[in-house]
């Protein structure tokens, strides 16, 4: 029986094209947490912040946990923290190198704040698209826990030179020429496993919804791996249920199908 849920928030909770869940999202999920559905974030955002974390005003507050930052921290909703996983510093240094050399933009995490390296037209149109805000220009301080890093940077840059100069961490694409960084002991996996035993749940207990890169590896821990009807072909083929559309009752549809409500 399933007992909770991780949901991704952009593509997934969050259409990508209206930046609004769609109605019939939000009545699933106030549905299920009546039904004692746990229900818990599973995103690259940080949304402990206010640049960042305003998109959870836009959801039910019926959210038990979040995992942020792609697996690196996370957080229950009383706010004690599961666990922080930091990237590699060597890690962090030589991807802070290579952008630099390239003039490829960056923003990087902090535990309580995200800023990045530069602005230019590229980050001005990812950001716009996805309704994010640009967050602070600021140098890297390489005394502090860096908990993700994403950059803009082409395909080709990020296979030919960032992913071998990685030796704790590799690369996880999300969206065209958008990639993070993550610790090859990180990732969503790794921030759902700690939120599952923080919560006594085991595999079979748990369903994963996303529709990107970046949620395979939550398909890896859970017992039912749900893709949305918008996911990139990979996450539908790794997925055991396709959903619709994130507009179109996606969530809805799939909460309904293994009957969490």
């Amino acid at each position: 029986m399933i007992r909770a849920v991780f949901l991704d928030v952009d593509g997934t909770l969050v259409s990508t094209r209206t930046h609004l869940p769609s109605p019939r999202t939000v009545q699933a999920l106030l549905e299920a947490r009546e039904r004692g559905i746990l229900l818990f974030v599973a995103t690259g955002r940080h949304t402990r912040i206010p640049e960042e974390g305003y998109i959870m005003d836009l959801l039910p507050d019926c959210f038990d946990g979040y995992v942020c930052l792609t697996g690196h921290y996370c957080f229950t909703r009383e706010g004690e923290v599961v666990l922080k996983h930091p990237l590699d510093p060597g890690d962090v240094a030589r991807t802070k190198e290579l952008s630099e050399e390239l003039e490829v933009p960056y923003t990087y995490a902090y535990e309580d704040r995200v800023l990045i390296s530069r602005v230019n037209e590229r980050v001005r149109e990812h950001n716009a698209s996805i309704e994010l805000p640009i967050p602070e220009v600021g140098e890297m301080d390489p005394e502090r826990d860096v908990y993700a890093i994403t950059l803009y940077m082409d395909r080709e840059a990020e296979m030919g030179r960032l992913r071998p100069l990685l030796r704790h961490s590799t690369t996880v694409s999300w969206t065209r020429g958008i990639t993070d960084v993550c610790s090859l002991e990180g990732g969503k996996k790794a921030g759902i496993q700690a939120m599952m035993a923080r919560f006594g749940l085991s595999p079979q207990e748990v369903m994963g919804v996303g529709d990107s890169e970046n949620d395979l590896s939550m398909f890896e821990c859970v017992g039912t791996a749900v893709a949305m009807g918008n996911a990139t072909p990979e996450v539908k083929a790794a997925a055991g249920y396709v959903t619709g559309d994130c507009e179109e009752g996606g969530i809805y549809q799939a909460f309904s199908h293994f009957g969490l409500i």
